[in-house]
C-alpha cells in the first residue's frame, strides 16, 4: 500500500496504538494484543515511538497480557507480528466499526 500510508508512518502507528487501546477498553484484548504485536515491529522499522507513546504502548501490553494470560497474549502478539500493514489497518477498521458500548453508551 505504498503511497497511502508510508508518507506518515508515525501517524499510522499512533492511530493503531489508539485503536489497540480502544479495543482493550471495549473488552477485545486479543485484538488489542494482535495490533500491539504488529505495532512493535512497525514502530521499530519506522523510528520507534515517542516517550509518551511508549508509555501508553507498555501500559496497553501489560493490560492485554493481564486480560489474556501469557500464552494467549503471546499467540496474539505473534499473529500481529506477521500482519501486513494492510491487514493491520483492516483489523483496526473492524475495531472502530463496532458499535460503542459501555456504562454510558448502552
Amino acid at each position: 500500500m505504498p503511497g497511502r500510508w508510508d508518507t506518515y508512518p508515525g501517524l499510522v502507528g499512533n492511530c493503531l496504538l489508539g485503536v489497540a487501546v480502544i479495543a482493550l477498553n471495549g473488552g477485545a484484548a486479543t485484538t488489542a494484543a494482535t495490533l500491539l504485536g504488529f505495532l512493535a515491529g512497525f514502530a521499530e522499522r519506522f523510528g520507534g515511538l515517542s516517550p509518551l507513546e511508549k508509555e501508553e504502548f507498555d501500559a496497553a501490553i501489560a493490560q492485554a497480557r493481564e486480560a489474556l494470560g501469557n500464552e494467549a497474549f503471546g499467540a496474539a502478539w505473534t499473529e500481529g507480528g506477521a500482519l501486513s500493514v494492510d491487514q493491520a489497518i483492516e483489523l483496526s477498521l473492524a475495531v472502530t466499526a463496532l458499535p460503542a458500548v459501555g456504562p454510558d453508551m448502552t
